[in-house]
């Protein structure tokens, strides 16, 4: 997986536009109406820790002018770092305080991003829900069934569509 060309496809296809950053070959921003930022590669993850900050640093002096431009979007500035590198356990604790850094912007600091699933994990605060379980009635039926609390009544005025109120009503009857 091409990382950087596949993140830049994830934020496109949620509505977002790229455009390659100044002199940065590992490096793109992102925008929409709302929020604004920038993804980056790593080949390691120690280059990730020990650059993050420049890094950031560097597009925030290098974007002032759109942030001051439209207000809402200085609170919703994102900066992405992504390696396929895997991480030893010292080096997830950092990742993790990266991210809890919020200093200038949010962060998502994600190392062993090596496919599509790993690369959606990694954007899902900036990706839109795609994928909500459908609820089975049969389903529902059966856990109200089996809900010691749920009486005979009450769930025949639940399966019934009864009005609220009356369920409402009979359930404080039967406690």
């Amino acid at each position: 997986m091409q990382l950087l060309e596949s993140a830049r496809g994830a934020l496109e296809a949620a509505g977002y536009l790229t455009s390659s950053s100044t002199g940065q070959d590992r490096q793109f921003t992102f925008e929409d109406a709302n929020v604004f930022g920038f993804v980056r590669a790593f080949a390691a993850v120690g280059e990730l820790i020990e650059t993050w900050e420049r890094t950031q640093d560097s597009f925030t002096r290098q974007s002032i002018t759109e942030l001051t431009r439209v207000p809402a979007k200085a609170l919703n500035v994102y900066a992405v770092f992504l390696t396929p590198d895997q991480p030893t356990r010292a080096q997830r604790t950092s990742l993790v305080q990266i991210e809890e850094d919020f200093r200038s912007a949010r962060k998502i600091a994600r190392a062993g991003t090596v496919t599509r699933e790993d690369l959606e994990a990694a954007l899902t605060p900036l990706l839109p829900l795609r994928r909500v379980s459908p609820l089975v009635l049969e389903d529902v039926v059966s856990r109200l069934k089996a809900d010691s609390a749920i009486t005979p009544k009450v769930l025949g005025l639940l399966l019934e569509r009864a009005e609220p109120a009356r369920v409402c009503h009979e359930l404080l009857e039967d406690s």
